[in-house]
């Protein structure tokens, strides 16, 4: 390789290691130790802060990795990084703050100077929250987590009840187009699941707990990202044999009755995905169950009905 080809490759190497012996760097880009020392100091004539620490278990380490540019993208990186955009765009973005909204509009218009084709703009629902409130909430669960420090939340279960929790907040993750806060709940360690935009206010409760990342995911974590009451549904879908192209979710199976008709039975991610999925499509789907499921359902339709009987 070139001397800018082995400096670049060095700093890749540094950005992801924390410390590197010269001669494992030696080693990793096939020179001699003298040449490595060379790029060290040529690397930092160009302004890279390269530490240099001595004695057992030293090496060099890059002091600020945000020193590091990103490389300009393969034309195939483009095109994948274009419809993930395209794709973010066209769904309902009301989970993010106007930052985020910004950041992804910027990064579609860089890639449009590579020549590809501009992607539509999108548009975004609301919550019916106070908007930053709403994200010092986000900002304030995100340092929670990293610190692994107690919260005290109190929380809207309904229009009616309030509830304090004690909480130790794991994760933030998105489903259905709602921020949640995944944890558990402090004494009891009972795991829970809360949505953002119910909560009232959150303080700090003063201590610190153990935080088992594995345990935590290994509970809401599947195939299908996070889970939020993972729900079990058997149905018969006709006249919509495009459904069959796609995995809802886990476990589905799959059974042709006749050329336009199917029996499906499949767990989604969450018992929002399940009635929505239901309800999206009407009269060409057949509820089976389970026995809850179909209970609702059954209700829906008879109070969709009453309200139009007399029209």
């Amino acid at each position: 390789m070139s001397k800018l080809s082995n400096a670049l490759a060095m700093l890749d190497i540094l950005s992801v290691k924390s410390i590197q012996t010269r001669e494992e760097l030696a080693r990793a880009l096939e020179i001699s130790p003298r040449a490595v020392q060379r790029l060290k100091d040529d690397l930092e004539l160009a302004g890279y802060d390269i530490v240099s620490q001595f004695g057992l278990g030293g090496g060099y380490s890059l002091l600020n990795k945000s020193q590091i540019k990103p490389r300009a993208f393969t034309s195939e990186e483009i095109r994948v990084l274009k419809q993930a955009l395209s794709f973010l765009m066209n769904q309902d973005l009301g989970a993010f703050d106007s930052s985020t909204l910004k950041t992804l509009a910027s990064l579609s218009t860089q890639l449009d100077d590579y020549g590809l084709q501009n992607i539509e703009h999108f548009q975004s629902i609301k919550l019916n929250v106070d908007p930053d409130t709403y994200h010092k909430h986000i900002r304030l669960l995100e340092e929670a987590i990293v610190s692994h420090s107690r919260v005290k939340i109190q929380y809207q279960k309904n229009h009616r009840e309030r509830r304090d929790y004690v909480f130790e907040p794991y994760n933030l993750v998105i489903v259905n187009k709602f921020w949640y806060l995944l944890g558990n709940e402090y004494p009891s360690g009972r795991h829970l699941s809360l949505k953002i935009n119910r909560m009232d206010t959150i303080d700090y409760e003063g201590s610190m707990f153990r935080f088992d990342v594995e345990t935590s995911k290994k509970s809401v974590l599947s195939d299908f990202g996070y889970k939020i009451k993972p729900t079990y549904t058997e149905c018969i879908i006709q006249n919509r044999d495009y459904l069959s192209e796609y995995i809802w979710g886990e476990n589905q199976e799959i059974e042709w009755i006749d050329d336009h008709t199917f029996k499906m039975s499949v767990i989604f991610p969450n018992e929002n995905a399940a009635k929505d999925f239901i309800l999206q499509n009407g009269s060409g789907l057949t509820l089976i169950g389970p026995r809850e499921l179909l209970d609702w359902h059954k209700k829906e339709i008879e109070t969709i009905a009453s309200r139009y009987a007399c029209n």
